[in-house]
């Protein structure tokens, strides 16, 4: 039953990446339709994952679950895409009019790399844009780090305070060993908890 579970979840994985590159060249209301669906599948992925890795081994559900989502993204690619950078832009809503012109020198000035405490773990992260506003919190997918985010939030940071971090054995961020850390989704999740909290009173101070 569960190898049943993983394999719906990894066709949730595929349904967001369509329903991301779709949202790609539309915008109003069929935009918002689509980044709906998007997160739909996507929460609906996450949440079908965590349920089949309750008596399947990590090592295992995950490359399946990867695998079944990685040749959906790429069959779309193919029918769909030009390039696979352009799911970065499917984000955003379409705005033909709307020209980046960061560079890559200044985009370095503008996302800050900071570290910060938590549990045992120093837990890496990037900054960028303007306390005072909304703040998005930016998690990264598995395996990946923070990096996935480094075109994304030069995008973003005009209207919002941007935080990413690399969970711990990825990225930038400790390696805690196995004796001193329990590397599990759920503790992944607290560990995100806690570092959100860190980040919040970090603001208010």
């Amino acid at each position: 039953m569960n190898w049943i579970i993983l394999i719906i979840a990894g066709l949730c994985e595929a349904a967001f990446t369509y329903c991301l590159g779709r949202a790609k060249g539309v915008s109003g209301n069929e935009w918002w339709t689509w980044i709906a669906c998007f997160a739909a599948f996507y929460v609906l992925s996450a949440i079908l994952l965590a349920k089949a890795t309750q008596t399947l081994p990590l090592g295992t559900a995950y490359p399946v679950w990867t695998g079944i989502g990685a040749v959906g993204a790429v069959r779309y690619r193919h029918l769909h895409l030009q390039e696979a950078s352009h799911l970065l832009a499917a984000v955003l809503p379409h705005n033909p009019h709307c020209v980046n012109h960061r560079t890559k020198s200044n985009i370095v000035s503008i996302v800050q790399y900071k570290k910060i405490q938590v549990e045992n773990c120093k837990v890496f992260y990037r900054e960028a844009g303007d306390t005072s506003k909304p703040t998005i919190l930016l998690l990264h997918g598995f395996p990946s780090s923070s990096h996935m985010f480094r075109e994304l939030m030069p995008e973003l940071m005009d209207d919002f305070h941007l935080v990413a971090p690399d969970f711990p054995s990825f990225g930038q961020t400790e390696s805690p060993s196995r004796e001193d850390f329990e590397y599990s989704f759920d503790h992944l999740a607290k560990i995100v908890d806690k570092f959100t909290e860190a980040i919040i009173r970090r603001l208010q101070d």
